[in-house]
Order: structure tokens, then C-alpha cells, then sequence
């Protein structure tokens, strides 16, 4: 529906991600970033992680072919979300792998390595590559090809997507400590009867990793919709 340049965007982010995930992750055995992953089902995308990720895409797309007098306007949100969840998706696969000091991004305190809020700066560096690569997909749509502004507005958006993502993930998400150890998760373990043993310790029980990048993902829209002052 979207033309070329929406979708080589949307797949640039999904294979790009796709080979990430599949590289060497020997970094990960033991950290929390694995312990989530398992719990949540492996590292396959699950329904509500595509939701979270594609939903405000999918609707900006559908909006621009059923509003066509703001067929532009969509389109530029269409890219900035896009950008923002591949910023991310590079930012964590890159950060937990090759990233050594972990921060968090509002305390500046020591994180292990996976936790949500948790940044390093090959992290940032990833988040920005990832960025980068729907701004070089977006050229090849005609809305796009000769605009370096707009392109620029892209890697921005994509950027302060990320990083929106890391804030939300730092202070309202929700994080577990296992009952009996210091390990510290994003999805509580169950037991064979169903008991979950673990505490919250921070953020909203309510508040989970999809939620948080549904909304970094409506952020990188807002965002590259303010520097390009649509309305």
C-alpha cells in the first residue's frame, strides 16, 4: 500500500534485526537480556511485539491512502516510527553484545548488560547506525530521494526514539527481582503450578517491554513531525 520507499523501509528493520538477532550471543548466557528472552517465548517476534513495533506504521500507511490531501504528512510519520523501532531493535542487539559499560540513561548507574533503560555507547552507535538505514531506504521513495533535510529529520526522529525508549524503559517499566537471588527481570518466571516468585521493585506491573516500544515508537513520528512542522 505504501509504495517502494515504505517497504523497503519495513524490511529493512525486520531482516536487518532478523540477522542481528542470529549473530553470536555468548554475552548474553547469564545476563537478564536471556532470561527475558526465554520467558518471553525465545527470540522469535510475538504478536503483541509486532503490534507494538507495527501497528502506528500500518495505520499511518492506511491513513495516507484514505487521506490523500495528507498523504505527506503520514508518510513522514510512517518513517520516523519505523526509524525509531530499528533504532532500538540496533541499539539493544548491538549494545548487548559489544557494549561494555552499561548506564542507566537517567541514574547513570551501573546496569548489566539487556536490562531496558540500560545504554553504552556502541549501543548509541547502533541506534543511530539503524536509524541511518530507513533514512538510506527512505530515498527511495520520490517523497524523499532529493530532500537531505527530511532524510536528516529521519536519523533524528529514529534517535530520540531510542532514546525515549531507554527513559520509559528506566523509570515506568516494569522490572522483577526473583524471590532467593539478586536477579533482576523484565518477565517474571512461572512455577509448574502457575506461582509467579518474584517482587516488583520498579516501575508499572502493567507497563511492559511492548508497551514501551509502541510508545517510542508514536515518539519518533511526533518527533520528525515537529522538525519538519507539519500540520
Amino acid at each position: 500500500m505504501g509504495g517502494i520507499g515504505p517497504s523497503a523501509a519495513l524490511l529493512a528493520f525486520f531482516l536487518s534485526g532478523s540477522v542481528l538477532s542470529s549473530l553470536p550471543a555468548e554475552r548474553r548466557r547469564g545476563g537478564p537480556l536471556l532470561l527475558k528472552k526465554e520467558l518471553a517465548g525465545g527470540y522469535a517476534r510475538n504478536w503483541k511485539q509486532v503490534l507494538a513495533n507495527g501497528g502506528l506504521p500500518v495505520s499511518a500507511i492506511i491513513a495516507a491512502r484514505l487521506i490523500p490531501s495528507h498523504e505527506l504528512l503520514f508518510l513522514h510519520a510512517y518513517f520516523g516510527s519505523v526509524a525509531a523501532a530499528c533504532a532500538d531493535s540496533w541499539g539493544t542487539e548491538i549494545g548487548t553484545r559489544f557494549g561494555t559499560r552499561v548506564q542507566d540513561v537517567m541514574t547513570g548507574l551501573e546496569l548489566p548488560s539487556g536490562l531496558s533503560g540500560g545504554v553504552s555507547l556502541l549501543g548509541m552507535a547502533g541506534s543511530i547506525g539503524g536509524a541511518m538505514l530507513i533514512a538510506l531506504a527512505a530515498m527511495s521513495s520520490p517523497f524523499f530521494a532529493a530532500k537531505p533535510w527530511a532524510l536528516a529529520a529521519i536519523v533524528i526522529a529514529g534517535l530520540f526514539g531510542a532514546i525515549a525508549d531507554s527513559i520509559l524503559g528506566s523509570t515506568v517499566q516494569a522490572k522483577y527481582q526473583i524471590i532467593g537471588t539478586e536477579e533482576i527481570c523484565e518477565v517474571l518466571p512461572s512455577s509448574e503450578n502457575g506461582v509467579r516468585h518474584g517482587k516488583l521493585i520498579a516501575g508499572y506491573e502493567h507497563i511492559k517491554n511492548s508497551s514501551v516500544n509502541f510508545a517510542a515508537s508514536a515518539i519518533g513520528a511526533f518527533i520528525i513531525l515537529l522538525l519538519l512542522d507539519l500540520r
